[in-house]
């Protein structure tokens, strides 16, 4: 029986991508780089700020060029991050439901710990219990050690929670840390591409997580 979900933010609680996009775009535009599209955006997002800016830039460029086009990255969206975003349909019902059923719930997310915190605060008011996200000493995901943190906060076992999330990125960590996992279709990765990942579960609606917590 599941005690504890943990959950991933961007692509699965909310809807990030037009402020990202936002700022990235920004930047580039600055810095006299090609923009990029929506579906470019989301295929480079998931590992972390650090690897979405790498991944945006040509091959070539080096990685002084990076680290400054980055830094600018960082600290535009650190001041842009909650202009357009906002949770995805029916997420906060579902979170709500949850507490009240008695779970414990937490963020694991590859977005800057410091733009996770205060989304956590301004979205969610107190429905999670812990949050983390990218830090100084913590690898990010597909590594387990962000999970790991988590489970041992909330006092819960690997086997006693199920990790929720909406790419490659969530299956490969939720499987490092030895955990369920429940992908889900309506992020930035599409249905057919998460099947062929063979996650545990694999849900279209916010609502549907809780027919699997309830049939466990």
């Amino acid at each position: 029986m599941y005690k504890a979900i943990i959950f991933d933010l961007d692509g699965t609680l909310l809807n990030t991508i037009k402020d990202i996009k936002y700022s990235l775009n920004h930047t580039m535009e600055v810095f006299k780089f090609d923009k990029l599209s929506t579906k470019q955006v989301k295929r480079n997002l998931g590992n972390g700020s650090k690897r979405l800016v790498k991944d945006s830039l040509p091959l070539n460029t080096s990685l002084s060029s990076q680290y400054e086009v980055y830094n600018y990255y960082f600290n535009h969206y650190k001041s842009s991050s909650n202009v357009n975003t906002k949770p995805y349909k029916g997420i906060i019902n579902l979170l709500i439901s949850l507490k009240k059923s008695g779970y414990k719930l937490a963020i694991t997310s590859n977005k800057m710990n410091d733009a996770v915190h205060r989304l956590n605060i301004d979205m969610f008011e107190g429905l999670f219990d812990f949050a983390i996200g990218e830090m100084k000493n913590v690898p990010v995901k597909p590594h387990p050690k962000m999970v790991n943190i988590a489970l041992e906060k909330l006092g819960v076992k690997a086997s006693e929670a199920i990790f929720v999330g909406d790419s490659e990125v969530d299956i490969k960590t939720a499987n490092n840390a030895k955990i369920d996992v429940c992908a889900v279709s309506w992020g930035f990765r599409s249905k057919q591409e998460l099947k062929l990942l063979n996650p545990f579960f694999l849900i279209n609606k916010p609502k549907e997580l809780l027919k699997i917590l309830n049939d466990k």
